[in-house]
């Protein structure tokens, strides 16, 4: 068998300053059946209303979903959000578990990302050769060494929340973690090969493709907080040794988007065969 992961932060803020918000969710679907994911994890999908549309369109009768009960949060009382900052993880093997854990608020957030409650959500899907763990996340934003600091520290939490099935089953991590080439990072670089995970681009004989991109219209646009100067990457699939589990990485790429791009991020799908 083979197991495509797609990852994508698809921008879904509803708030006055996301442009074309709805008519970007509604080409949202179409997108996606294009590549025909097994699993796929979104990131910024706020918007409850959104994904149920979405799971309608991908078909209820193809996709399980990590939150599916249409339950929402007020947020400064007028707006209502999703209870998974934002994540949420559409498969189609069964689900045997998913949880939500979020992130330590005040000292690890912006006022924003308190609002957005990020986090890490964790599912457990069931696969011929057994549990399979996909960590689905997004982490703080920033360019200054604070911010560093701050993902350093969310992603210690992130293991933490993890570390007891590190061992046991394959576990890809995936998502906007907003740091452009992350194993650069000396002290996030350390941590992730300290928990035993590596690149998934390691897999792949070309050199890693951006994922936030000067060129995309959306990227430096007047709303954004956080201005770049040149292409980053900044999504990621990170791995154990899930070959030891049998699962090897068999394709690694960035896909493009349309002219008319659906989100500020591109998105990143990962190919293992079983």
């Amino acid at each position: 068998m083979q197991l495509k992961i797609l990852t994508f932060n698809i921008w879904d803020i509803p708030f006055w300053f996301t442009p074309k918000r709805h008519e970007r969710a509604c080409r949202l679907g179409e997108y996606l059946k294009k590549y025909d994911p097994d699993i796929i994890c979104l990131q910024e999908a706020f918007d409850v209303q959104h994904r149920d549309e979405l799971h309608e369109y991908l078909g209820k009768k193809t996709y399980h979903v990590t939150e599916g009960n249409g339950d929402t949060r007020r947020v400064l009382l007028f707006k209502r959000f999703d209870l998974t900052g934002g994540l949420v993880t559409f498969s189609k093997l069964p689900i045997i578990s998913s949880r939500f854990v979020h992130f330590r608020r005040f000292v690890d957030m912006m006022f924003a990302e308190y609002i957005g409650r990020k986090g890490v959500l964790e599912t457990i899907i069931k696969t011929p050769q057994g549990p399979f763990a996909i960590i689905n996340t997004h982490l703080h934003t920033g360019g200054y060494s604070i911010d560093q600091k701050i993902r350093l520290r969310q992603m210690r939490q992130l293991f933490r929340a993890i570390k007891k099935r590190v061992s046991r089953i394959p576990i890809v991590i995936t998502g906007d973690l907003n740091e452009d080439d992350i194993m650069q990072n000396e002290s996030l670089s350390s941590l992730i090969k300290k928990f035993g995970f590596h690149d998934g681009a390691d897999h792949s004989t070309n050199i890693p493709k951006p994922t936030n991109r000067i060129e995309n219209p959306f990227t430096n646009a007047w709303f954004n907080l956080y201005k770049i100067t040149s292409s980053q990457r900044v999504d990621y699939t990170l791995l154990n040794d899930t070959s030891s589990f049998g699962f090897k990485v068999i394709d690694h790429q960035v896909l493009s988007q349309p002219n008319d791009p659906l989100s500020d991020h591109d998105p990143l799908l990962i190919t293992l065969s079983a």
